[in-house]
């Protein structure tokens, strides 16, 4: 079920392009998650930080 008109696939191509879509997905927006928290935990690795040391 869609949740926001661009979803439909009727009508989705009314409100945006095939870049902004691709831009938006939902792979996309999780792919730079994942290099986000790559990221971090890199810096708190190098930082001395561990998840598992935290209480």
């Amino acid at each position: 079920m869609a949740a926001h008109p661009i979803d439909y696939e009727v009508i989705g191509g009314n409100f945006s392009t095939d870049e902004a879509r691709q831009i938006w997905s939902e792979e996309a927006k999780l792919e730079k998650q994942f290099i986000v928290e790559q990221a971090l935990a890199k810096v708190e690795g190098a930082q001395g930080c561990n998840s598992r040391t935290r209480s």
